[in-house]
């Protein structure tokens, strides 16, 4: 029994298809590593410098690692796609059925979500602008208040008058009016200003 699965594992790696196999798993782990290695630094660095003049470097940092964690995920995603396709192609499957089944899941994500990507695209320019942080006393949205906390999707205020919490979508940030600087960090009062979106 033993000596029938030596020799099947043998005439399996005789083929043509796995020493392609192979080849196309082993550039899909070498590209893994490079785009990690790239997020890393080139990404990393690129982000800090954006951000180098903001007045809370420690929490941009941790919002950095978080940018650099997602897009490792899902640059992962992305290699392991393209190497899973390729595999099945290799193997002599038929992947049209594959492909057109994900360009159909893509268009119904992306019609999906486009409040979320404006969201989202909202939120890297108030993050690379450092137009105001946690902690400030700020007018968004028609609503004034003290940032308790920011996210790439939204920015979460409390009302100075009656502690309730307002929760503003980053798309709907059109003019910031800055009321107050966070008191730890002793800056001037009075600021405002507009962003695109």
């Amino acid at each position: 029994m033993l000596e029938n699965l030596s020799n099947e594992i043998a005439v399996l790696i005789a083929k043509p298809e796995f020493m392609k196999s192979l080849i196309i798993v082993l550039v899909g782990l070498i590209g893994h590593l490079v785009y990690v290695r790239m997020a890393h630094n080139w990404l990393g660095s690129f982000l800090r410098k954006a951000v180098a003049n903001s007045r809370a470097t420690g929490r941009r940092e941790k919002q950095i690692q978080v940018w650099i964690l997602l897009l490792e995920r899902i640059g992962g995603f992305v290699i392991l796609g393209i190497v899973s396709v390729s595999l099945i192609a290799e193997w002599g499957f038929n992947i049209a059925p594959i492909l057109t089944g994900a360009g159909i899941v893509g268009l119904a994500f992306g019609l999906g979500s486009q409040n979320v990507m404006k969201d989202l695209i909202s939120g890297v320019f108030i993050f690379l602008e450092g137009s105001y942080n946690e902690g400030d006393e700020v007018k968004l949205a028609g609503l004034t208040g003290r940032v308790k906390r920011m996210t790439l999707r939204k920015t979460i205020l409390t009302s100075l008058e009656d502690e309730s919490v307002h929760i503003i979508p980053n798309s709907e940030v059109k003019t910031i009016s800055i009321i107050g600087k966070s008191k730890r960090l002793g800056k001037p009062k009075s600021q405002k200003r507009a962003i695109d979106g």
